[in-house]
């Protein structure tokens, strides 16, 4: 399994080499992890479609063995923003979650409607071209209520996230962490209808 310092300097040499992006942050720093390592990150880009495709990170960070696109499941979480949600065949799970510069500022500033519990509660900066980013500041994360009856689209979608919650939560087993996050999301797998109940 590669090192974090080998992660980091991939995902830098990625971005430095793709014109469209002009930052990169680094999320989700806390708690730092012995094993079962994941690593997520920001790009901030000008052309936010080209991160639509599936395929745009399919090699470049290693072999990928999974893809789950978090912002075709909850669009309101994520406001012009593509969500790339992968695990690698060393075991490496690599989130890229692309956005533009204003959609950044707003979430970074507690603007959104909805708070992202995918996107991290620690923000650092570890790349920026044109110095567009503020300074780095720890976020506290807030509950997201879902409510309503699905579509089929939904549904299938909410079937692809069930095999990431599964992966997520052997993993937080696995390292014997407490962390609440995990669990809502595991009783809104299993309970959707208490989901305005939970504390």
């Amino acid at each position: 399994m590669r090192t974090e310092k080998e992660i980091i300097d991939i995902v830098l040499d990625v971005a430095k080499n793709d014109d469209a992006v002009r930052a990169v942050i680094r999320t989700e720093l806390l708690p730092v992890r012995e094993y079962l390592y994941s690593y997520q990150f920001c790009f901030i880009v000008d052309d936010i479609e080209k991160y639509d495709d599936d395929s745009i990170f399919e090699t470049c960070f290693g072999k990928r063995v999974l893809l789950y696109r978090g912002d075709k499941n909850y669009s309101e979480m994520f406001d012009n923003t593509k969500a790339h949600l992968m695990v690698l065949a060393d075991g490496i799970t690599l989130v890229i979650n692309a956005m533009d510069k204003e959609t950044f500022i707003r979430r970074f500033n507690r603007e959104n409607e909805y708070e992202n519990v995918w996107i991290g509660d620690t923000y650092q900066k570890i790349l920026d071209k044109e110095n567009i980013l503020p300074d780095i500041e720890r976020l506290k994360e807030t509950q997201t209520i879902f409510q309503g009856i699905p579509t089929e689209d939904e549904f299938v979608n909410t079937c692809n996230e069930f095999w990431w919650v599964m992966k997520t939560f052997a993993e937080y087993t696995l390292r014997k962490e407490k962390v609440k996050r995990c669990i809502l999301l595991m009783r809104k797998a299993f309970y959707p209808e208490k989901m305005d109940t939970l504390g």
